[in-house]
């Protein structure tokens, strides 16, 4: 879709469109002129101050500049701080590190709440990183405390609340939103938070920890891990299964399996670990072997089997009449390999 360079001659297909907020976001003079015709501060869900928080934003990085002026335009005309009843807004400016446009809507708007949702969803984002992202957790950190009575988990066990504006009767949005924390994770803990909730979802979200691939798996919450395990996680959440240790393997976690198996007395589960990683895909080969090798060492040091096919020997020359796999059933028919 062409946009016409004189902006205020579009035609019907342009009007409320993505194209035409994009054409005239960075100008708060076509942006007033464009409102004063009937254009929607609101338009998809607020869209407009979503492109504001971005402004010229490339990555975690080079954030850019945000574009405050066309931001408090939308503001003092009609734009909502709040979409379906969430404050959205607020997000978004922490998540691009705007703490400017945040005190404008304080200043101006009127803005009171939504911090503790904003600090947990920055603390999740990659679109900022370094001290700008620190100086920003710190900012709404301070802002809990002045608006929202402080961090932590609500002291209603029966509905507890750790996130605005979020359906915490739902345990999963709760150990989302805290696990990086083992200071909420105690709390919540302490409170009756189940550390099993959803066949183990607590753990595996510790063991994922800061997992982006194979080539950047970054670090599991290792200290949550240990609060979620001395106080009830079931290291055989699907009894007979062994999944912890199998996504503690797949994530290449040694030391977790270490803690399992030096401070929680874990002997068996490294054989099927050891299955489960030969498929998984979300470490390096090379670390990839160096685990499997290390599954491999604990499984024959607790008395389980590895069924490992042998590898065809170098030279090897069948006769026209047997097969490789003919070959290597005789020879290795109920022999360990």
């Amino acid at each position: 879709m062409k946009i016409l360079n004189n902006w205020e001659k579009f035609n019907e297909e342009l009007n409320q469109s993505t194209e035409l907020w994009e054409h005239i976001i960075t100008s708060p003079e076509k942006i007033k002129k464009y409102l004063d015709k009937g254009g929607d501060p609101n338009y998809d869900n607020g869209s407009p101050l979503r492109m504001c928080c971005r402004g010229t934003w490339k990555n975690g990085g080079d954030i850019g500049e945000g574009y405050f002026e066309s931001f408090k335009v939308l503001i003092d005309n009609g734009a909502k701080l709040e979409i379906e009843g969430r404050p959205i807004v607020v997000k978004w400016c922490a998540e691009y590190g705007r703490i400017d446009f945040i005190e404008y809507l304080i200043d101006n708007a009127g803005l009171e709440s939504g911090f503790k949702m904003a600090l947990s969803w920055l603390e999740h984002s990659r679109k900022i990183s370094g001290k700008k992202k620190e100086d920003t957790i710190n900012y709404l950190t301070k802002k809990i405390t002045e608006f929202e009575g402080g961090l932590g988990v609500s002291n209603n066990i029966d509905k507890p609340k750790v996130v605005d504006n979020i359906d915490m009767s739902n345990p999963t949005n709760i150990w989302t939103s805290i696990i990086s924390n083992p200071r909420k994770v105690k709390k919540y803990l302490d409170e009756g938070g189940d550390p099993n909730n959803g066949n183990g979802f607590p753990m595996r979200l510790c063991v994922r920890g800061t997992w982006k691939n194979a080539g950047d798996i970054g670090q599991g919450y290792f200290d949550s891990f240990k609060l979620l395990v001395e106080n009830g996680g079931d290291i055989d959440v699907t009894p007979g299964r062994s999944q912890v240790i199998k996504w503690c393997a797949e994530y290449g976690r040694v030391d977790f399996i270490e803690y399992l198996m030096n401070e929680r007395g874990v002997k068996n589960g490294f054989a099927q670990a050891y299955e489960w990683l030969k498929n998984s895909r979300k470490i390096a080969e090379k670390e990839k072997a160096e685990i499997l090798d290390y599954l491999e060492d604990k499984s024959y040091k607790f008395g389980e089997e590895i069924h490992k096919k042998p590898v065809k020997p170098a030279g090897y020359n069948a006769p026209d009449t047997q097969t490789w796999d003919n070959y290597n059933t005789k020879k290795y028919k109920g022999k360990k390999i």
